[in-house]
């Protein structure tokens, strides 16, 4: 099993939110695992919260809705309770401490393909933070799937097989 200090996870469902259930149930998975957990969750889910308390936590998890768009990465990104924000403004956000980064969101690894520099897209706008591993997926993703692979990843079960429409960004 893996072990970390303590996780930050940001979940667009609370208990009594139908909207992608099982991001609440990742929330409650982490808390399982994790001994030191912030956690926010239906209308606490926002990007301020992000913001504030993003320094301190080795596990960082968002459960959320992700934006593809190939067009630019202003138009791709994350919908947080207080909205859109885009993979550019993501890109400022400074996660010195995380060794992980589960995005479980659609399409975080979707983006515009740009010769030398890879896919523009939320995990490129995080890898500068110097995170070990990131997680997210290139597709549209069922939320039960990725409360499947979080507990996987989290009893050390995790398959690292990117051909599964997941991808896995390790520094």
């Amino acid at each position: 099993n893996i072990k970390y200090n303590s996780a930050l996870t940001i979940s667009i469902a609370d208990k009594g939110n139908s909207e992608l259930p099982y991001t609440y149930l990742e929330s409650k998975l982490i808390e399982e695992h994790i001994n030191n957990v912030t956690i926010y969750r239906g209308p606490n889910s926002n990007f301020k919260n992000l913001i504030k308390t993003n320094e301190i936590y080795d596990f960082v998890h968002i459960g959320t809705h992700g934006v593809p768009s190939k067009d630019s990465k202003n138009k791709s990104g994350l919908i947080f309770n207080d909205g859109f924000v885009s993979a550019n403004q993501l890109s400022f956000i400074q996660l010195k401490n995380t060794k992980t980064l589960l995005l479980s969101a659609c399409y975080s690894n979707f983006g515009e393909v740009k010769i030398g520099e890879g896919i523009e897209s939320v995990i490129k706008a995080f890898a500068s933070n110097d995170i070990n591993i990131i997680i997210g997926y290139f597709y549209e993703v069922n939320d039960l799937q990725c409360y499947r692979d979080l507990k996987y990843y989290l009893n050390g079960t995790f398959n690292f097989n990117q051909s599964e429409g997941r991808v896995v960004y390790i520094n």
